[in-house]
């Protein structure tokens, strides 16, 4: 029977009312991917999609790689984008792969692909190589990529969704709420004949207001400590001012967040940056559903910037699921935001 999801809110919590049922807290520490469930390669590896330039005046290729079964005919498809902070990480997943522990959501996401689904992971600049926008240009050129190519690899070209973790959830995000924002489309790759929409989105703790990241983490003080926050998050060098190229000394994301509110601050180009860098200001009646799942005790994303995009989606009329489970940090939810986030994908491709 197939089911839908509505705009929801699901709290998975330890503490239940019911004794004995430890599987209700979504997360099982003996919960473990046997030798075989985590041997899986990519049946195409290493394909070259694009040739970009990079702040140092050099080039490089993109690549990504295909997971999918050996026959396939219209595949839908999962573009799972990696995190690491916007400056590192690989499309190659390759920790991942071996250790599940250090990325349960990708190893469960492969566990589509004995589905019938393909499973795609994407190379993109990283903030050191190039500033914002250039990721979610690249981001939304592999979708545009992956659409021209769908008779060549057997993939349904209508049939794209997108996932990711931490900094890849972020521009997954992205994907889902700026369909036809000019600004960010860009040309990496080409193929601007096709459409870089997707039709629905799993976003596992990813960020949705940039600017809004520190002071999100500062209003729980039960998870993190504040010191490390601010070189996480405002300072000058920490992975969030260095996404914008803001990130000189006397600079960063804190410098910025004190001055947004100011109407003759000179910093006027990199704040609408910031925004441009934010899901949340682009939320409209046409953009792709959402599951998103988030860890109570994340120390890097709150879950204040899941439930302000959630209200804004239920502002709009949209669908967007939201999956929280409360003993969890930042990565690794659990066995049920997990199933609840292939789940939602099957309802999407039409499989359930």
């Amino acid at each position: 029977m197939k089911r839908r999801f509505a705009a929801c809110l699901v709290l998975v919590v330890l503490a239940t009312m019911f004794s004995g049922i430890s599987a209700l807290a979504g997360y099982d520490e003996n919960w473990v991917w046997t030798d075989e469930e985590m041997n899986v390669t990519p049946k195409y590896e290493d394909v070259v999609w694009a040739t970009v330039p990079t702040s140092s005046g050099e080039e490089r290729d993109l690549m990504l790689n295909i997971y999918q079964a050996e026959e396939v005919e219209n595949s839908p498809v999962v573009v799972f984008i990696h995190g690491g902070a916007w400056w590192e990480g690989s499309y190659a997943m390759n920790e991942e792969r071996t250790a599940a522990w250090t990325n349960e959501e990708f190893s469960n996401m492969l566990t589509l692909v004995d589905e019938g689904v393909t499973v795609i992971t994407i190379d993109y600049r990283l903030s050191q190589e190039m500033p914002y926008p250039a990721q979610i240009q690249d981001c939304k050129g592999a979708v545009r990529w992956i659409k021209a190519h769908a008779e060549e690899y057997g993939l349904d070209a209508d049939r794209v969704a997108c996932a990711g973790t931490s900094a890849g959830a972020h521009l997954a995000l992205l994907l889902a709420t700026t369909g036809d924002v000019a600004e960010l489309e860009g040309d990496t790759g080409g193929n601007l004949d096709y459409s870089s929409r997707v039709i629905a989105c799993v976003d596992f703790f990813g960020m949705s207001d940039i600017i809004n990241l520190s002071s999100d983490l500062y209003d729980t003080p039960y998870n993190i400590n504040a010191e490390e926050a601010y070189y996480q998050v405002d300072a000058y060098d920490s992975a969030r001012s260095q996404l914008v190229g803001f990130n000189a000394e006397g600079q960063g994301m804190g410098v910025l967040r004190a001055e947004q509110n100011n109407p003759d601050t000179e910093y006027k180009d990199v704040l609408e940056l910031v925004k441009m860098a934010s899901p949340i200001y682009f939320v409209t009646t046409d953009d792709a559903p959402l599951f998103m799942g988030q860890g109570g005790k994340a120390p890097r994303v709150a879950v204040a910037q899941a439930t302000r995009l959630q209200q804004l989606y239920i502002q709009a009329g949209l669908e967007a699921n939201l999956c929280i489970n409360s003993t969890a940090g930042h990565g690794n939810l659990g066995k049920y935001v997990n199933e609840g986030a292939l789940s939602f994908l099957r309802v999407k491709f039409g499989m359930e």
